[in-house]
């Protein structure tokens, strides 16, 4: 054991791109991989099988991490309410109101519970920052969500696919 203490799994430094509720399996070929326990992850499944590491992302960050730290910046819990009119949609909080035209949404984003509105928010740099507004499906208070789907993506002209993206 003390000869192996410092070989690595044949995969490290190896980057790998696993996706939201997709899974990947690393196997090593140098079989030092059964010398190493997995450490608990709020946003990561792993667990290790003879010499395969096998890993599913179930979370992007911690929600519940961002929740708080939010909920300190701004001095409690805030609430936000999403309103759609014909030309624009409005964000509002009790501290402020922020506007978006339906020309700077770039994505729909849309879970089993959740839907999301993505918006660049500076329209005519490249890669600028986008603002996204998410809310739980079952907060929807008038209409549904499939006439909500419809309206935004009546509206929404710019995005580069003319569909919601599941999620």
């Amino acid at each position: 054991m003390v000869a192996t203490h410092s070989l690595r799994p044949s995969f490290n430094n190896n980057l790998e791109t696993i996706y939201l509720n997709n899974s990947v399996e690393l196997e090593d070929s140098k079989s030092v991989l059964s010398n190493y326990k997995i450490a608990d992850s709020s946003n990561v499944n792993a667990y290790i099988t003879d010499n395969k590491l096998h890993i599913s992302a179930t979370a992007i960050g911690d929600a519940e991490d961002q929740f708080l730290r939010r909920n300190k910046l701004n001095g409690g819990t805030v609430s936000t309410e999403l309103d759609f009119y014909d030309d624009h949609f409005d964000s509002v909080m009790e501290m402020k109101t922020r506007s978006f035209q339906y020309a700077s949404v770039v994505k729909l984003l849309e879970s089993e519970d959740a839907f999301a509105v993505v918006v660049k928010t500076e329209p005519d740099s490249k890669g600028s920052p986008r603002a996204m507004c998410g809310f739980p499906k079952d907060a929807l208070e008038q209409g549904s969500i499939d006439e909500l789907r419809a309206f935004l993506l009546e509206r929404c002209t710019n995005m580069r696919r003319k569909k919601v993206k599941k999620f």
